[in-house]
């Protein structure tokens, strides 16, 4: 199983540049070139996180938070990204994602990873992201809906509702219409 004396070193260079899919790839290809565990190792090493990341990829809620992720829905993956970045310190990337795409394969690994070291917590975490993610949602919402309350009393509001009733509207899809219409009277006058 896991031998605890071959471990894969991997150093960071300050000066490298991973700004781009192929130098990741060169990086870890030569991260296992001048490791120090042999070819058999490397192999071992290879299968072994493919097998991990097998029983992750099929894991029921790693599946869940995939179909709820969504690779086409930029808006949610940003703020999955920024969340992690901001509420996870100990699992950060070590190189910022290019793209759209990129950015969501890296919130996928993250969420792989931490699936597996702890799926007790992997789960809170997600429980955490949704909710703040459905708050965020429902803000966004209510700032769209904010509506001013306008008082009418009386005779003024019997009048209204018999227009709205001639019209076939409610009161405020008629109040609505007459500020249109005016509105519009009112922009052709000074604009000729």
């Amino acid at each position: 199983m896991r031998n605890p004396e071959k471990r894969l070193r991997v150093y960071l260079p300050k000066n490298a540049n991973l700004n781009s899919n192929n130098n990741r790839i060169d990086f870890i290809k030569n991260s296992f070139k001048n490791s120090n565990i042999n070819l058999e190792g490397q192999k071992y090493t290879v299968w072994f996180l493919s097998e991990l990341w097998g029983e992750c990829y099929h894991s029921e809620s790693n599946y869940n938070f995939i179909k709820w992720l969504k690779r086409d829905d930029e808006e949610k993956i940003n703020f999955c990204l920024n969340y992690q970045l901001s509420y996870d310190k100990d699992n950060q990337l070590p190189w910022l994602p290019i793209n759209m795409n990129e950015k969501y394969l890296a919130l996928v690994a993250i969420f792989d990873y931490k699936s597996l070291i702890n799926p007790d917590e992997f789960d809170l975490f997600i429980k955490k992201i949704k909710s703040a993610w459905n708050q965020k949602t429902y803000r966004d919402r209510s700032k769209e809906k904010k509506s001013d309350t306008l008082l009418i009393k009386g005779e003024t509001k019997e009048k209204l509702s018999y227009i709205a009733k001639e019209k076939g509207y409610s009161n405020q899809k008629m109040i609505k219409y007459l500020i249109d219409e005016q509105y519009e009277k009112i922009n052709k006058f000074y604009s000729l």
